[in-house]
């Protein structure tokens, strides 16, 4: 295998990422036989993580375990061979991370996954009512993967609007950009 056989992803969150992250992702690839997939994880010093630790893991817990062992199975930091990610469908939107993982286990089994300490860095942080619609993709792709059927039903989101509150819907898997953000919203008086 060479490197023009392989395919590096650096998560766009991430602060000043280091050049050495992509050979730090690269090497395993290139030493290990079987190894199709090699996820980075980093630690961040402001606290990331939260829609991994407060819906991934438990999720990972209840419909795969065999993924547990895994740091950050949703951090956008990988490497890849270039025939495993030609082969699988991505997922729109923040799902294609868990795509990906899930793909690959389902292709290669667990063995063909590595994972690499890529050291602290710090990511920039959403605000907590924009995770929301991104853990609503992340359900969609991981249920779908897994055999599930998912609602397809949008996620509702109460938003304090001057005495009220607006609800804006974030349906999970967006046919355009600009339906990410919402469909439809209204006021709802309290």
């Amino acid at each position: 295998m060479t490197p023009d056989d392989l395919v590096v992803f650096v998560d766009a969150d991430v602060v000043d990422p280091e050049p050495e992250d992509v050979s730090r992702m690269l090497g395993p690839l290139l030493t290990t036989p079987g190894l199709q997939l090699v996820k980075g994880y980093r630690r961040d010093p402001a606290g990331g993580g939260r829609v991994t630790e407060l819906l991934v893991r438990p999720l990972v817990a209840s419909l795969c375990p065999e993924l547990a062992g895994i740091i950050q199975p949703i951090g956008g930091d990988l490497a890849g061979t270039r025939d495993l990610l030609t082969s699988i469908p991505f997922a729109p939107g923040h799902g294609v991370d868990i795509g990906i993982l899930l793909d690959t286990v389902a292709e290669f089994g667990t063995d063909a996954v590595g994972q690499v300490d890529l050291g602290v860095r710090e990511s920039r942080s959403r605000p907590l009512v924009e995770l929301g619609p991104v853990a609503r993709q992340i359900v969609a792709t991981l249920l779908e993967r897994l055999g599930i059927e998912d609602s397809q039903a949008p996620l509702a989101q109460f938003l304090p609007d001057g005495d009220g509150y607006r609800c804006v819907r974030t349906f999970p898997m967006p046919a355009r950009a600009e339906e990410y953000a919402c469909r439809e919203s209204h006021s709802v008086r309290t």
